[in-house]
């Protein structure tokens, strides 16, 4: 009788354990939130990375060609990827000559394949292809800007497909 005395005092009860279970769920459910939050954090982060080096392409592409990329022939962010991922004819005039030279520029940007619509076989702009942003939405585009009225605008909708502020655009500073 002392043994088994002695072995019941060792013993967890099932009141012990129900509580240590519960202390267990709740720290993961914390940390899934908590993990949740940060990638939610880290796809807005690379989006709006997206977003700046596309509206630094544009205003390298302004410097060059005297203007902003059209918005055709494509459709929406199929024309970034055109024109600023493509190669470029350049006619270059010498004056001592009288001549001049037809040459390729290389593209403004090397677009990433994961910046682009996941049905596409390569990233190079041929054939062009939209542009997404982390959770997989097209970047969208407009040329004259409505918010950057001397320049266009490039925005991603965010997580959500509405307009509830979670938008991540060139005309936004502070995103």
């Amino acid at each position: 009788m002392n043994r088994i005395a002695a072995a019941s005092r060792r013993a967890f009860t099932l009141v012990e354990l129900l509580v240590v279970i519960v202390i267990i769920a709740v720290l993961c459910a914390l940390l899934v939130v908590l993990i949740k939050g940060m990638v939610d954090k880290s796809r807005n982060t690379a989006t709006k990375a997206i977003v700046d080096v596309l509206n630094q392409a544009c205003e390298a592409y302004k410097t060059d060609e005297g203007m902003y990329p059209p918005t055709s022939p494509y459709s929406g962010s199929a024309n970034l990827h055109f024109y600023l991922g493509g190669k470029r004819d350049h006619v270059e005039q010498y004056s001592t000559t009288g001549t001049h030279v037809v040459s390729a520029r290389p593209p403004i940007i090397e677009f990433k394949k994961d910046w682009l619509d996941p049905t596409a076989s390569t990233a190079q702009p041929n054939p062009p292809v939209q542009i997404y942003d982390k959770w997989q939405k097209v970047i969208q585009y407009a040329n004259p800007g409505s918010n950057n009225l001397k320049s266009v605008d490039i925005w991603s909708k965010g997580k959500s497909d509405t307009d509830n502020g979670d938008d991540l655009a060139n005309w936004i500073r502070d995103y």
